[in-house]
């Protein structure tokens, strides 16, 4: 998407390409993903750091009874009310974790949420610019290495770009809705049609859409 309005503010027309380009292009991006992926992972041979406190954190959340105890004590405020270093640990990551505290499990659960977040750029990207821009950007997310380090540690970063992304693209589907873009947007332009009765649209009215950025950010707050 800013690849494309970049080019665009320079008038170079911006080729679309075709469902076969965008295929190759994240064949491409999934394979360079699992690749480089595997050999961060193998490298990161033993918990350090905030990854062992990550892992300690689970398991003391699982030890005191698990989500359902955690949710409780969250509503009461009750959550490391005494503790000195309370708040430095978010509660949702450490949740999830809790599941099954192990290193192995939470390294690959890094990596299946670096899978997801690659997925949604690209899918989003492709629906919004084309599947030249979409494959483009795919490949260069899973071949940077800050983001293929954060998807193979025991940390909760992963997780909160994921819920970031999420909420930047429905911030900007809101935009679109709000102040239509020009011609060359990918998105359709809302008509009759699209609209319900007293002019607001139909599907992607802005308390709706409003709602889910309001819950990604506050699951992103839950994290970090």
């Amino acid at each position: 998407m800013w690849l494309r309005e970049g080019l665009q503010s320079f008038r170079i027309p911006v080729y679309q390409g075709t469902r076969r380009d965008g295929l190759i292009l994240l064949s491409l991006a999934v394979a360079s993903y699992v690749l480089i992926g595997f050999r961060f992972i193998q490298a990161n041979a033993a918990p350090r750091e905030d990854q062992l406190d990550y892992l300690n954190k689970a398991a003391e959340i699982r030890g005191m009874g698990g989500l359902a105890e955690l949710t409780r004590q969250l509503w009461k405020g009750s959550y490391e009310k005494d503790k000195v270093d309370a708040g430095n640990r978010h509660p949702l990551y450490t949740a999830l974790l809790s599941l099954r505290a192990d290193f192995t499990t939470a390294k690959w659960f890094s990596f299946f949420l670096g899978f997801v977040t690659l997925g949604i750029v690209w899918w989003i990207t492709v629906r919004r610019s084309g599947w030249i821009i979409g494959g483009v950007a795919a490949v260069l997310l899973a071949t940077n290495s800050v983001f293929q380090q954060s998807a193979s540690i025991v940390a909760c970063e992963m997780l909160l770009v994921a819920l970031t992304v999420l909420a930047w693209f429905t911030i900007d589907r809101i935009r679109n809705v709000v102040q239509p873009s020009d011609a060359t947007s990918a998105e359709p332009p809302l008509t009759a049609e699209s609209r319900g009765q007293g002019g607001e649209p139909r599907q992607s009215c802005f308390g709706y859409q409003s709602a889910w950025v309001g819950g990604w950010l506050g699951l992103a707050y839950l994290t970090k």
